[in-house]
């Protein structure tokens, strides 16, 4: 398929611009106010209680009648219980010491969101806690500002699972596939990380003789945007899964007190693998890669009932192989746990199912100066009602929205 020039290179080009205002986006004031012994000891007893907690980057400041807190996201969202026990060590100040909790969640070093909790007489009043979503400059959060914490050239490793099923025929009715993911994460610079996952083969049924081997995941380099007032950016080139590889770019813009939001991502991308053929002859082994030339998009809108830790998604676009999309997904929050509905029509054909997210037991983490280990929160599951299931890739990186940041009981503190 032959493209005109603007649209074969208007993805790369949107990509330098946006690389080019990273510097001037993320340009903060980072003056630390002045703070006696006996807050500064407190504030790190604070500190040390998130990172017990797995929260990296853990940053706590007493400025003015304000207690500031930040950390890096973790992807198995805020824990609820720590924030409680945070709030609970309030009675270890004088009661009139602070009036507010501005607690703020960053990504790759970029403050993302922040929660206000009201404070009178050292007692949280949790039901008039209130959000925002980088609609003011920061870290000027209504006085003083923490540091967002993040050094450059962290390391994260993780170990994820991965479960695969596809109806056959029989006497084999259900294939299974199992796989192991190591993957690691470098924090360049601030925004940025660079991924590389590799895909371990432990228990393969289904008929793709290649899977059967060591192979890479995922390699790439993504650089995340705060642009204001509700607008956020992502950026991403490499090798992406499904065998494909190129460059995406995301936009997302929050609005009405940030329930609702609107979103945009554009793909060019070329198919790339690395399949081992040892049955053929002569046998095939080494990289096997097409010309950049598919064009996906999709528009997105969504809404978010936060009591009830409900969210709407619908969109509208077009995926691989010139595949028109149309797609309505509701998700609840049980706790840790995530359940999604949706449904799909693909080029006037439908499909349907279900998506789950499930914490797993055995969740572990080490945060180190440079070095972070964790091993997978949450095992993921979908399910396709029919064959016809829209062939999309993921490239690791997204923007994040709510639900990845989000635990419900933050709204019931």
């Amino acid at each position: 398929m032959h493209l005109p020039m603007s649209v074969r290179y208007g993805p790369i080009f949107w990509l330098i611009m946006m690389c080019t205002t990273v510097v001037r986006a993320q340009q903060v004031d980072q003056s630390a106010p002045t703070v006696s012994p006996a807050d500064s000891i407190f504030c790190s007893k604070q500190e040390a209680l998130l990172e017990q907690a797995g929260f990296p980057d853990a940053s706590c400041v007493l400025a003015d009648d304000q207690l500031l807190v930040s950390y890096t996201r973790s992807k198995y969202r805020l824990g609820a219980t720590s924030t409680r026990k945070l709030l609970s060590n309030l009675g270890q100040l004088p009661p009139d010491r602070i009036r507010s909790v501005n607690v703020t969640i960053a990504d790759r070093g970029i403050p993302f969101y922040t929660l206000f909790i009201p404070v009178e007489n050292a007692v949280p009043r949790s039901g008039d806690a209130s959000f925002e979503i980088g609609t003011h400059p920061f870290p000027s959060t209504r006085g003083r500002s923490p540091f967002i914490k993040g050094d450059d050239f962290t390391l994260l490793f993780s170990l994820d699972p991965q479960l695969r099923f596809a109806f056959g025929a029989s006497p084999d009715p259900i294939q299974i596939q199992f796989n192991l993911l190591p993957r690691f994460d470098l924090r360049l610079w601030k925004g940025s990380l660079f991924r590389f996952q590799y895909i371990i083969p432990v228990w393969n049924e289904l008929d793709i003789p290649e899977e059967d081997f060591f192979r890479p995941g995922l390699i790439t380099l993504s650089q995340f945007f705060r642009l204001g007032r509700g607008f956020f950016a992502n950026s991403t080139v490499g090798y992406f899964s499904t065998y494909r590889y190129g460059a995406q770019i995301q936009l997302c813009k929050f609005l009405l007190r940030d329930r609702a939001f609107f979103g945009t991502q554009f793909g060019y991308t070329g198919y790339a693998s690395y399949p081992k053929r040892l049955y053929v002859d002569p046998p095939v082994s080494g990289w096997q890669v097409s010309d950049v030339e598919y064009l996906d998009y999709l528009l997105t809108a969504g809404w978010r009932w936060n009591k009830q830790h409900v969210q709407l998604i619908a969109g509208w676009g077009r995926g691989l192989f010139e595949q028109e999309i149309k797609s309505l997904m509701v998700s609840r929050q049980f706790n840790l746990t995530t359940v999604e509905l949706f449904v799909q029509q693909l080029d006037q054909e439908w499909n349907y199912g279900l998506r789950l997210q499930i914490p797993l037991p055995f969740y572990r983490t080490f945060i180190g100066n440079r070095v972070q280990i964790q091993t997978s929160p949450f095992f993921d599951f979908q399910y396709n009602g029919t064959q016809n299931y829209l062939q999309e890739y993921r490239t690791g990186h997204r923007l994040p929205f709510l639900s990845d940041h989000l635990h419900p009981d933050l709204f019931e503190l």
